[in-house]
Parts: C-alpha cells; sequence; structure tokens
C-alpha cells in the first residue's frame, strides 16, 4: 500500500518523475477515460488529468504488499469535485495494475445547467 499512497501523492502533487518510480514498465491502467498501458501511458493519464487537479484529499487507505485501495475527494481548477477511487495491484513493489472510478454527477449537472 506504501507505494500506491506514495505514487498517488506524486502525481496529484504534479510530481510525475516521482510517481514514475512507483510504477511497472508494463502498467494497465483502466479508467473511465479508456485504457493507458506502459509508462508512457502513465505519464499521458496522469499528465492529461493532473493539470486540471487542485487538490486530491485521501479519505481512507486500505491495503497491504500487493493490493491497495484509496478512496479521496479531488477538486478541479475550474471549481468543480468529486469523490474517486483507485485500486492498485502491486509486485515486487511496484504498481503493475490500476482501476480508477470516479463520480460523474457533479460534472453531469453542471452540464444541465448550461
Amino acid at each position: 500500500m506504501r507505494a500506491a499512497e506514495a505514487c498517488h501523492r506524486a502525481w496529484t502533487g504534479g510530481d510525475i518523475g516521482a510517481a514514475i518510480a512507483y510504477i511497472s514498465h508494463d502498467i494497465v491502467i483502466d479508467s473511465p477515460n479508456g485504457r493507458f498501458e506502459g509508462r508512457l501511458g502513465f505519464e499521458e493519464f496522469t499528465r492529461n488529468f493532473a493539470v486540471l487537479l487542485k487538490r486530491s484529499t485521501i479519505r481512507a487507505a486500505y491495503g497491504d504488499d500487493t493490493t491497495a485501495l484509496l478512496f479521496y475527494d479531488l477538486s478541479f481548477t475550474f471549481g468543480l469535485s468529486c469523490p474517486a477511487a483507485q485500486h492498485d495491484t502491486v509486485r515486487g513493489g511496484e504498481i503493475v495494475h490500476q482501476r480508477y472510478v470516479w463520480d460523474p454527477a457533479p460534472f453531469l449537472r453542471s452540464l444541465a445547467q448550461c
């Protein structure tokens, strides 16, 4: 779980380079906006997301040396926020798989008001 928390804090804090130290070369990321593979895929996913992110506040973290589940609140630069979670699989100290989910309701409400 230590790798998952450290990686999350690094990339949500804008330090993608530090986050990559915890990522396997052949990581697979499944998220609502698609599948990303390898370290380049991780960079693409996190860079595109991080530029919109103002803050991530971890509310709960559970796991061990092979798996982690993080639940957090995301606040964005454009004023919206939402709850989100990720499940990480870790092998040999590196994250090999990440699955992300987040609540789209705040975004849908905002679009409906336009």
